[in-house]
C-alpha cells in the first residue's frame, strides 16, 4: 500500500516538475496528489489525478492544465527562422510524437501579446506552446529571448 502512495506521489512531482522551480508541499488524496511549489518568485498548486490529468489552481478554482497534441490546431510561426507549430494553450508533453521538441513562450511583463521568450516551461506570463521538429537554441539560462522580428505569424 505504502509502496502504491509513494509510487502515485513520484509520478505526480514528476509531471509538475516541468512547471516548477522546486516543490513545497506534496498531499496524497484517494483521488489526486495536490503539489504546491515555486516559480519565478510565484507560489502555486497543482492537482494530478490517478489518470494522468493535470489541473491548476488560479482564483480559487482548478483548471485542465494540458490539452491533447493530437487533437489541438495549431498555428503556423517562424521562431528565429525554424517553422513551427503554435498554439496558444498548453499541450500535454505525453501526447506530443517523441521525434518533436516542445517549448512554451511567454509575453512581456507588461502583458502586452508580444512574444518575448521561449524555455521548456513557462508559468508567469504564458502566451502559447511550439512545437518544431528542430531543436531551438536556448541560452545557457534555458532562455531563447526574443528580438523584433524573431516570432513571425506565418
Amino acid at each position: 500500500m505504502a509502496k502504491d502512495i509513494s509510487e502515485r506521489i513520484r509520478k505526480a512531482q514528476d509531471k509538475v516538475m516541468e512547471h516548477l522551480d522546486y516543490i513545497l508541499e506534496t498531499v496524497p488524496t484517494p483521488d489526486f496528489v495536490e503539489i504546491v511549489g515555486r516559480v519565478d518568485g510565484d507560489i502555486v498548486t497543482y492537482r494530478v489525478y490517478d489518470d494522468g490529468s493535470e489541473y491548476g489552481k488560479w482564483a480559487g478554482r482548478y483548471f485542465r492544465m494540458r490539452l491533447d497534441y493530437r487533437t489541438e490546431e495549431f498555428q503556423k510561426v517562424s521562431v528565429c527562422g525554424i517553422v513551427c507549430d503554435f498554439s496558444d494553450m498548453r499541450i500535454d508533453r505525453s501526447t506530443v510524437p517523441k521525434d518533436r521538441y516542445q517549448y512554451e513562450v511567454a509575453d512581456d511583463d507588461e502583458s502586452q501579446g508580444e512574444p518575448s521568450r521561449v524555455k521548456l516551461g513557462i508559468m508567469v506570463n504564458f502566451l502559447g506552446t511550439l512545437i518544431s521538429d528542430v531543436p531551438l537554441l536556448l541560452g545557457s539560462d534555458g532562455v531563447l529571448w526574443l528580438d523584433d522580428g524573431e516570432f513571425l505569424y506565418l
